[in-house]
């Protein structure tokens, strides 16, 4: 997507994942298969049972050396993540991660490393308008 603002550029994938995952999850649950989990680029949506009869098992990327594994399971479940340890930007020296405030559009400057939001929907996730750098 264009603008006329001079190097600013709007990316609409992570919408367009969230929003493909939850299709596929549909179509799937509409053609007799309720049992499966959907992964694009990072957006998951479990729903049923894996064949062994355990739920949708899924590890969450925790950054940092160190860091504690967290497990959960999708049952009827999606999960997102967006790390701004993966995404960021440098400007004037400066390390900015790829969120920006919905009102005046600076970077958010808040110290979390990354934030998963597990919902039913993949996209239906924020409630708050947000924009990325990236």
């Amino acid at each position: 997507m264009t603008s006329t603002v001079r190097g600013l550029q709007l990316d609409l994938s992570g919408i367009a994942k969230g929003y493909v995952v939850d299709r596929l999850s549909a179509l799937l649950a509409a053609s007799g298969r309720p049992d499966h989990l959907v992964e694009i680029g990072g957006e998951l949506r479990g729903s049923g049972l894996k064949p062994d009869g355990q739920p949708w098992w899924i590890s969450l990327e925790t950054p940092g050396e160190g860091a504690a594994e967290v497990v959960t399971a999708l049952h009827g479940l999606s999960a997102a993540t967006s790390g701004e340890y993966h995404r960021n930007f440098v400007h004037a020296g400066r390390r900015f991660g790829h969120t920006l405030g919905g009102s005046n559009s600076p970077p958010i400057s808040n110290g979390l490393a990354a934030v998963t939001v597990l919902r039913p929907s993949a996209c239906r996730r924020m409630r708050t308008p947000r924009l990325s750098s990236h």
